[in-house]
């Protein structure tokens, strides 16, 4: 997931900026290319090894995913599929309310 999530970052700030960017090795100029409120919440993506603080990473890059996403979508004219999104949130939180 983590992958997907910096190249869904690397686009946005392309697209947001409308010019290609260097974006350091390993994403390492991110901070100064992504906006504040949007560099914290992928800060937050990274948790430490306590199940609570993982999930509270998911629904960081869940939230980040979202903002990301919508901006993308709605830059290059298409429809962010909310449904789908909605669905699979649920899916997982079904999942981590099962003990």
């Amino acid at each position: 997931m983590r992958g997907l999530l910096n190249r869904m970052l690397r686009w946005h700030i392309v697209l947001r900026l409308d010019r290609p960017v260097d974006m350091g090795i390993l994403d390492s100029h991110l901070e100064k290319l992504l906006e504040k409120d949007l560099f914290r919440l992928y800060q937050a993506t990274y948790p430490d090894a306590q199940y609570p603080h993982i999930r509270n990473a998911f629904d960081a890059a869940a939230r980040l995913w979202h903002e990301v996403g919508n901006r993308i979508a709605e830059k290059r004219g298409f429809e962010y599929p909310h449904e789908t999104e909605q669905r699979m949130l649920a899916f997982i939180h079904n999942l981590g309310d099962l003990k």
